[in-house]
């Protein structure tokens, strides 16, 4: 075991999750995997997928995303509640 950083901690602390996924949708896309002594599950929970895939909800979803670059997102005209009042 090592001492992790006052920072480090403080920061995990803060942290919010503010993703809701549709378990539906990523259940379609869930991947067979072997499990090993460092992963005992024998799928991947669709985690590959969603690396790429988009099942999330809100006012926004995502039109491009470009890893350490850019991530454009647009106005999700499926979302209940109040809608976006910009349409990207």
């Amino acid at each position: 075991d090592k001492a992790y950083a006052p920072s480090f901690v403080l920061n995990c602390l803060s942290a919010t999750v503010a993703s809701v996924v549709d378990s539906k949708l990523v259940k379609e896309h869930v991947a067979a995997v072997t499990p090993s002594a460092d992963y005992k599950w024998d799928n991947d929970f669709g985690n590959a997928w969603l690396k790429t895939g988009y099942a999330g909800s809100g006012q926004y979803k995502l039109r491009e995303w470009r890893a350490n670059e850019a991530v454009v997102l647009e106005r999700n005209d499926n979302y209940n509640g109040e809608k976006a009042k910009l349409a990207r």
